[in-house]
């Protein structure tokens, strides 16, 4: 056997190189291109099929167009019940229409308007709802407001209490109440509300429709309705008489008595302050939103009308 070394000159070493060079060109391409489908990840888009254990995104509408159904695919009944805090701050300035004249002029009536006073009334109530899904985009609505306090007053303005037999004046010699003037706190239930609502359109199932959803209210009151009381007991009109806070329109001297003078009419039995309107609501309700890729703008109107179930 005869063995022969092989010089490693500059000459052989570039063919070694270059075959080792050519191997990793021909296995780095295979290499790559036998993962590249292995660690691909295809883009996920928001409205392709999704399993049966994924959470809904983006399906819910906006609260104001939320529709509690039932019989909607794997969901075959829904319930929502809600509770919430509603506190409201109203003002205002009341003004009157009197027959006062000045005798210095002869125009005759000159004094159109008296201001009374500034009107306060703040109203904390509690707000229990319940949705019940009926069939697809179909509820009932169940709602039952809770007054908790409801307190007015009405404060002198622009020196109206020291005006307040002339400002106030009723019948003759009858002044409607004092100022500064604070009711009684006032709670109890406010109304029964029955309702439906339904969504005719629905842009989560079908997305060239924007959503449309219409309801119906009715509103049926429960309590007594609320009455011109004073929370004060101090006599008025007459003296030495124990006035009524609830007293009735046709007592003058406010002392729960009737007919005691000509200008007194009949009347009988207590009368509470009173919480509800004392009528029976109707309320109609539609609105359209139009979901785009960030906003979610919607119209609608929600009228409200009333009738009175009678004299109180």
């Amino acid at each position: 056997m005869m063995l022969r070394s092989v010089p490693t000159s500059p000459r052989n070493t570039p063919r070694r190189t270059r075959w080792a060079h050519g191997s990793r060109a021909w296995c780095a391409p295979s290499v790559a291109a036998l993962s590249a489908p292995l660690l691909a990840v295809s883009p996920g888009l928001a409205d392709e099929p999704r399993l049966f254990t994924e959470p809904s995104v983006l399906r819910e509408p906006t609260e104001l167009t939320q529709v509690v159904d039932a019989f909607d695919d794997d969901d075959p009944f829904d319930v929502h019940l809600s509770l919430g805090f509603q506190s409201s701050h109203r003002f205002a300035r009341i003004r009157r229409e009197s027959s006062l004249s000045q005798p210095s002029s002869g125009a005759g009536y000159v004094l159109p308007n008296l201001t009374v006073g500034r009107y306060e009334e703040t109203t904390t109530r509690l707000t229990t709802r319940a949705d019940i899904g009926l069939y697809r985009d179909l509820a009932l609505v169940v709602r039952l407001p809770i007054v908790l306090a409801n307190d007015r007053a009405i404060g002198s303005s622009d020196g109206s209490a020291g005006r307040a037999s002339t400002i106030l004046a009723g019948l003759p010699g009858e002044q409607l109440f004092r100022l500064p003037f604070e009711a009684p706190t006032r709670s109890g239930l406010e109304y029964l509300a029955l309702g439906l609502d339904a969504a005719l359109m629905n842009q989560m199932r079908d997305p060239v429709k924007p959503t449309w959803v219409i309801g119906v209210e009715g509103r049926f009151d429960l309590g007594e309705p609320m009455r011109a009381c004073s929370a004060s007991t101090e006599p008025l009109n007459v003296d030495g008489a124990t006035p009524r806070r609830c007293a009735h329109p046709a007592d003058v001297d406010r002392d729960g008595v009737p007919a005691e003078s000509p200008l007194e009419g009949s009347f009988s039995a207590n009368r509470s302050p009173g919480v509800s309107r004392g009528g029976t609501g109707l309320e109609g309700a539609t609105t359209a939103p139009r979901r785009t890729k960030h906003p979610d703008p919607n119209l609608g109107a929600r009228p409200l009308f009333g009738f009175p179930n009678g004299k109180h």
